[in-house]
């Protein structure tokens, strides 16, 4: 497996500094070094750069490919946004990525591993929140599937954002992307 380190360039974005990893790939704080529509030169994203394993996997493909396809649809206040996504190709080979609004916070696990159990009226402020993030996205069609406290977010002035669609998946509709549209500029 190829790890990326500080000061690499993936696709239009430089990275920064690692911020954790999951099971479809490692995240990292990037800036955007080049023509990103809808950012701007400099601006900080969460960048998902998908296991290189993963990337010959169908199925596991797919499940990223409707992640990047679900995360561009979904605009809610509760929900980390997705900004793009595509395919970086060198020397070295495919590297498969998610850009996502880089939000600053602590994950909810972190927050209860430092302060334990959370007081009652904080408990409900967070679980509105997070409900409402959740219809954001069944809004469109859509059911989450991995929610815990490692996947939401609560920055520094205290909104609760949901993260992480890997594991989402659509209800009642079959998804509509072939993984040959998402390399052709229709999804990514």
């Amino acid at each position: 497996m190829l790890t990326q380190h500080p000061g690499d360039r993936i696709g239009p974005y430089r990275l920064l500094e690692s911020l954790g990893s999951g099971g479809m790939g490692r995240v990292y704080l990037a800036k955007v070094d080049d023509v990103v529509p809808g950012l701007r030169i400099g601006d900080r994203v969460a960048l998902k750069i998908v296991h290189r394993e993963l990337v010959r996997d169908f199925d596991a493909f797919s499940r990223f490919v409707q992640e990047a396809e679900l995360g561009k649809q979904i605009r809610h206040a509760n929900v980390v946004s997705t900004v793009d996504a595509g395919m970086d190709i060198d020397s070295s080979g495919e590297t498969v990525y998610l850009a996502m609004e880089f939000i600053q916070g602590r994950t909810l696990a972190e927050i209860l591993a430092a302060a334990g159990p959370l007081a009652d009226g904080t408990c409900r402020r967070i679980g509105r929140e997070v409900a409402r993030g959740l219809a954001g996205i069944h809004a469109v069609g859509a059911v989450h599937g991995d929610l815990k406290p490692a996947n939401v977010l609560m920055t520094p002035d205290e909104v609760v954002k949901v993260m992480d669609l890997g594991l989402a998946h659509l209800h009642g509709r079959a998804l509509r992307t072939s993984v040959r549209q998402c390399f052709q500029g229709t999804i990514l």
